[in-house]
């Protein structure tokens, strides 16, 4: 796991550069040995800073909730996390 701060980026913005990502990940192909299957996935959980948590461990657990919807409502897929408010059609986004 690893943390991304995307800062001056509004939620939507985020999650158009996380879904970026996430296509980087599932179209890998390793250099050297192209014919080798390897499957990649990337399940994120996103977060905005928000002024009611009280520090950075609140926002980091506010992602990390997040992700682990993701990793549990299928994988390779975004997950907004419960602060932030979306329209349902965006709350989750997984690959067509």
């Amino acid at each position: 796991e690893f943390c991304v701060i995307l800062p001056n980026r509004s939620l939507h913005q985020a999650q158009e550069i996380m879904e970026q990502l996430r296509q980087v990940f599932c179209n890998y192909q390793h250099a050297d040995e192209p014919q080798l299957q390897i499957s990649v996935s990337l399940s994120i959980g996103l977060a905005s800073c928000r002024p009611e948590f009280q520090n950075a461990s609140t926002w980091l657990n506010e992602a990390d909730k997040a992700l682990y919807v993701a990793k549990n409502t299928g994988r390779n897929k975004i997950s907004i996390g419960a602060a932030d408010t979306l329209p349902e059609s965006v709350l989750s986004r997984s690959p067509e």
